[in-house]
């Protein structure tokens, strides 16, 4: 079922749900071994790849957001950027995440 979530104008609307992780579902790593891996490899993704998980990493950033705890001055720092904050969870819209990416250092 999805989540209620409130819009800027105060009417509810419903949010997809995030996928949760079970305490302990990734507890077990043996078949990370080094020894379980017959050999290793590299993939270098191409440029519509590259956009492919940007678009998809904007979607999750604004529908799902990103839970910040303990740190209140980043939710004060979130919400005056423009990000919608709900409690702990901020929902970061793909404007903002443009702005930050742009005014980042390129090294």
């Amino acid at each position: 079922m999805p989540n209620r979530d409130e819009t800027d104008e105060g009417a509810a609307r419903e949010v997809p749900r995030c996928p949760s992780v079970s305490p302990g579902e990734y507890d077990d790593l043996s078949r990370f071994e080094a020894d379980s891996m017959p050999s290793a490899s590299l993939t270098v993704w191409n440029e519509a790849d590259c956009r492919r998980v940007h678009a998809a990493t904007l979607g999750v950033l604004d529908e799902c957001g990103v839970e910040v705890r303990n740190f209140p001055g980043a939710l004060e720092l979130f919400s005056g950027a423009g990000a919608r904050v709900a409690g702990t969870r901020v929902r970061i819209g793909p404007d903002l995440v443009r702005r930050a990416l742009a005014a980042a250092p390129r090294t």
